[in-house]
């Protein structure tokens, strides 16, 4: 019997067939231990150069998806630019036909009484007369009227002396006996201090949804306005039984004279985080419906 010395090695790749070199010699071979040496290096060679492989397609897909997220992020942000310009081009119109409407009215009717308060006060100069004096007085309370509701659309003073709810008491009870119809005021919830720009809103948006109600809403019998605080919003709700507005697809696809100012005001929302909602079926009247966030943000 004669016994045989086993030399061999054995090369495994993941995928792939174990190959095994294998020799049998009566004695050790040198050449044989630096092949059977070679084969294992070239083994770590082979599996080090799969994994970095690997790990480069792990790094080229986590560079695409971070590319598309720095698009995706880029696309957002210059969506959010171009729509915070629309809305402050709507709002900068609006302010300067607020302003036109405002120098409208005074030119109009501010205006025109005075010129005729001065006419009659050169009569009087000439032909003094007791009637006189009492028709240019009642004409001086019209003037002083006028240029008090000017005063009170430019800056709502009331807020500042009053608080928001005395001040939308005050706005509904005046309106409603200017204009004979009855409204309903209503509160509810445990109310809060809110930011002033939310205080002004809220003040203007009922200012122009009773302006609209008197313009476009004939024959109106009865208004209703509630001001609900929640915990995260507080909610104001106007509604008349009117035969309904006319509400128009978008804020540039505007009548003239009409809805000018609730759009302003829907953008103004808009940017206090809030929104604007118009209900107005034909012959069900119409709820103008607007919640803003109690922080203002």
């Amino acid at each position: 019997m004669h016994r045989y010395r086993c030399q061999g090695c054995r090369l495994n790749r993941e995928s792939i067939d174990p190959l095994v070199v294998l020799r049998i010699l009566p004695v050790r071979d040198a050449r044989f231990n630096l092949l059977a040496s070679e084969a294992v290096m070239l083994r770590r060679e082979l599996a080090e150069r799969v994994r970095y492989q690997r790990r480069l397609q792990s790094l080229l897909r986590e560079r695409d998806m971070l590319l598309a997220d720095l698009r995706s992020t880029a696309q957002a942000r210059t969506r959010a630019e171009r729509d915070r310009d629309a809305v402050l081009a709507q709002l900068y119109r609006a302010h300067h036909a607020e302003r036109e409407r405002l120098a409208r009215e005074l030119h109009d009717e501010a205006g025109q009484q005075l010129a005729w308060l001065k006419l009659r006060l050169d009569r009087l100069r000439r032909e003094p007369s007791p009637e006189e004096i009492g028709a240019m007085l009642k004409q001086v309370d019209a003037i002083s009227a006028s240029l008090r509701q000017v005063v009170r659309e430019l800056r709502p003073v009331a807020l500042t002396e009053l608080g928001l709810i005395l001040a939308l008491s005050g706005l509904v009870r005046e309106w409603s006996d200017r204009c004979g119809i009855p409204i309903e005021f209503q509160l509810s919830g445990i109310t809060v201090p809110l930011t002033p720009e939310t205080e002004v809103t809220i003040f203007r948006l009922v200012q122009e949804a009773l302006t609209n109600v008197v313009k476009h809403a004939p024959g109106v019998r009865h208004v209703s306005v509630t001001l609900q605080y929640a915990r995260a919003d507080v909610t104001l709700a106007i509604e008349d039984d009117g035969p309904g507005l006319k509400i128009e697809p978008a804020p540039d696809a505007r009548r003239a004279g009409s809805g000018f100012g609730l759009a302003g005001m829907r953008e103004r929302l808009t940017l206090l985080g809030g929104q604007l909602m118009i209900e107005s079926p034909p012959g069900g009247g119409t709820t103008i419906l607007a919640r803003l966030p109690m922080t203002g943000d």
